[in-house]
C-alpha cells in the first residue's frame, strides 16, 4: 500500500478545508459546499467514517469517507489538489478500496459512489478499479442541478465460480 488511512483529526480537517482545485474542479473545493464542509468537520464521523490519507512519507495526501448503508458502503474521497492529474489516483483509489474491505468486507457486499458526470478523469479511474455504472442521478448541488454517475463494484473480489453465475 502506498497510502495509509488514519483517524481524521482537527489538524487534518482544517488543512483539507483549505484546499482549492483549479478549473472546473473548483466544484470540489471543500468550502464550495456548506454540506460537504460540515461533513468533513463533523467529529462524529471521525470515528470510523472519515479518514485522513497519508502518503508513504506520512504527509496528508487526501481523505476518504466510508458510509455503511445496508449491504453497501458508500465511498467519497478526495486528493490534495497538487496531487491530482498526475497519475496518482489509481493507487490512491485501490488503497482506499482495500481499507474499506478491511473494515467492511465481512458484512457488506458492495461499494458504491456517485461521481459528477463532467469528471471524466475520475470516472476512468473508477472503471480501471472495477467499478461499473448503474445509473445516472440528478442532484441539486451548490452549483445547481448536476448529473452524477452512480457506480458500484463488489466489495470483495468474486471467486471464479461466482463470476460465472
Amino acid at each position: 500500500m502506498k497510502y495509509s488511512f488514519v483517524k481524521m483529526t482537527e489538524e487534518h480537517a482544517a488543512r483539507i478545508a483549505g484546499w482549492h482545485y483549479s478549473g472546473e474542479y473548483c466544484f470540489y473545493d471543500p468550502t464550495a459546499d456548506p454540506k460537504d464542509l460540515e461533513a468533513l468537520m463533523n467529529r462524529e464521523y471521525w470515528d470510523g467514517i472519515t479518514f485522513a490519507a497519508l502518503d508513504a512519507g506520512g504527509q496528508l495526501a487526501g481523505w476518504i469517507m466510508l458510509y455503511p448503508e445496508g449491504q453497501t458502503v458508500w465511498l467519497a474521497l478526495g486528493m490534495r489538489p497538487e496531487l491530482t492529474g498526475k497519475g496518482l489516483s489509481q493507487d490512491f483509489l485501490e488503497d482506499a478500496i482495500e481499507h474499506c474491505r478491511s473494515l467492511h468486507g465481512r458484512e457488506r457486499k458492495t461499494i458504491m459512489l456517485d461521481v459528477a458526470a463532467f469528471n471524466r478523469r475520475s470516472i476512468k479511474t473508477y472503471w480501471r478499479a472495477g467499478f461499473c455504472e448503474t445509473d445516472t442521478v440528478r442532484k441539486q448541488t451548490h452549483a445547481g442541478a448536476m448529473d452524477y454517475l452512480r457506480m458500484v463494484m463488489p466489495l470483495m473480489p468474486l471467486s471464479i465460480s461466482e463470476r460465472w453465475k
